[in-house]
């Protein structure tokens, strides 16, 4: 269980650094422009927020 919780945290990682190169942005910058939409963004941005949510918890 711990290696699998350990591989899915890397694959999360990785996801949260492709974000950051595909919008040209950091993830504290997404964070402040995520907070400020009215609704849930993308469903690509909606991952990206619970990913890093995920990750900082």
């Amino acid at each position: 269980m711990q290696e699998y919780l350990a591989r899915k945290r890397e694959e999360m990682i990785s996801y949260v650094q492709e974000c950051e190169q595909r919008f040209g942005m950091s993830s504290s910058e997404f964070v402040m422009y995520y907070r400020e939409l009215e609704s849930h963004g993308t469903e690509e941005e909606y991952d990206w927020y619970v990913c890093l949510n995920f990750l900082s918890a």
